[in-house]
């Protein structure tokens, strides 16, 4: 990966972590004073983004043919999440340009690079950030 690529990839898994702990329950007790994500941060051993790039396991790279068509070079990068979950980050053109969950259709990056974060958005807010 290109030195300049890390800080962008961790941005990426920390708010797609961030983003997992504020809607999904993994069973973990918040302690007096925690919120629900500070608490699964804890309980996973993930505190900075830095523990969470280091963490996550990349799994497979994947180049679909069918994407041959359109403008932008599109592939995902598939990688086991802390929570044992298997996510997706996009790469457009070579750079690291969102997160989701395993399984995208990379033609809705073909002209929205943050496809996912805007639908994250678009359905929670940015309250859980």
């Amino acid at each position: 990966m290109p030195p300049e690529q890390r800080p962008v990839l961790q941005a990426l898994l920390w708010d797609h972590l961030r983003f997992s702990f504020h809607v999904a329950d993994y069973g973990v007790q918040a302690r007096e004073g925690e919120d629900t994500i500070t608490a699964h941060l804890r309980d996973f051993e993930v505190p900075t983004p830095d523990a969470v790039l280091a963490a996550t396991r990349p799994r497979a790279i994947h180049i679909f043919e069918e994407h041959d068509g359109l403008s932008h070079r599109l592939a995902t990068l598939t990688m086991e999440a802390v929570t044992g979950d298997l996510i997706d980050v996009v790469i457009r053109d070579g750079v690291f340009v969102d997160v989701d969950d395993n399984g995208i259709n990379l033609s809705d990056y073909e002209d929205n690079p943050t496809y996912a974060a805007d639908m994250r958005a678009r359905h929670v807010g940015d309250g859980w950030k």
